[in-house]
Parts: C-alpha cells; structure tokens; sequence
C-alpha cells in the first residue's frame, strides 16, 4: 500500500467564509494536484 500526503488548496478566511472553503486559488491548486496524480495512476480510495 503507498500512502501519499498531500496539503489541502488555500481556504477562504473566517471573515468571508466562517466554514472556511476554498478560495478560487484554493480549488485551483487542488485541481492541478488532481491532474498530476491521474497522470501518475494515483487513484484516491479514502481520505
């Protein structure tokens, strides 16, 4: 089993998001992180 860690994308601050989502930056990054894993066959089974 290979365990890969990645850090989640930039989040939004409490003051304009309390749940704190992810900023457009936040997704962006994320997206780009989720390309290069297809690219390696890394499949996520849990998080």
């Amino acid at each position: 089993m290979a365990l890969f860690l990645v850090q989640h994308g930039k989040s939004l601050s409490k003051d304009k998001d309390p749940e704190q989502g992810l900023s457009e930056e936040g997704v962006s990054e994320v997206e780009q992180i989720a390309k290069v894993a297809k690219g390696y066959h890394v499949y996520v089974s849990r998080i």
